[in-house]
């Protein structure tokens, strides 16, 4: 039995899967790559909110949001929710009832 991974199964596990969410805001202009987009993070709905007021969402540009509950080992965000407008993320994080 291999009890290297016994130690950090537990954190990763609790990492990935906690209680801890994410919002994930990237936008750039339409029609460019997605590795050009800049990516945002948000702690709580509220303070997307207040970013969305302060910067509103324009036409030329694309947008994703995303709710994350951790990443992969890859590195790859865990997606709850996700959508291409505000209103409509918004409204998917509560409909799925994670208090955020």
């Amino acid at each position: 039995m291999n009890t290297q991974n016994v130690k950090t199964a537990a954190p990763e596990s609790t990492e990935r899967w906690g209680k801890k969410y994410e919002i994930l805001l990237a936008e750039g202009v339409k029609g460019s790559k997605p590795e050009e987009y800049d990516v945002y993070g948000f702690e709580t709905l509220k303070a997307l909110q207040a970013f969305r007021k302060t910067y509103p969402e324009q036409m030329k540009m694309a947008y994703r949001y995303a709710l994350s509950s951790g990443t992969t080992k890859a590195g790859s965000p865990i997606s709850v929710c996700v959508a291409d407008h505000f209103k409509t993320f918004n409204k998917l994080v509560k409909a799925s009832g994670i208090r955020i």
